[in-house]
């Protein structure tokens, strides 16, 4: 994903693991690291919608964020 993008996904209620990682064949930063991962658990109820933020922190590692919609 490029800065200012995103997605949407519809999920079924539940625990929902979200896992980011580099592009290898990414533009600018994106294409930075290989093979390092970052992921989160979040528990998703029904007709419920939740915002997340991904990012490069400090160190330069990934980052998952919740954030508001």
């Amino acid at each position: 994903m490029d800065v200012s993008e995103g997605a949407r996904f519809h999920v079924n209620p539940g625990e929902v693991l979200l896992r980011v990682s580099w592009d290898p064949k990414g533009s600018g930063l994106c294409g930075f690291g290989s093979g390092e991962w970052k992921q989160i658990e979040s528990l998703v109820r029904l007709n419920e919608e939740k915002s997340f933020r991904l990012s490069i922190n400090p160190t330069g590692g990934l980052d998952i964020m919740r954030s508001d919609p």
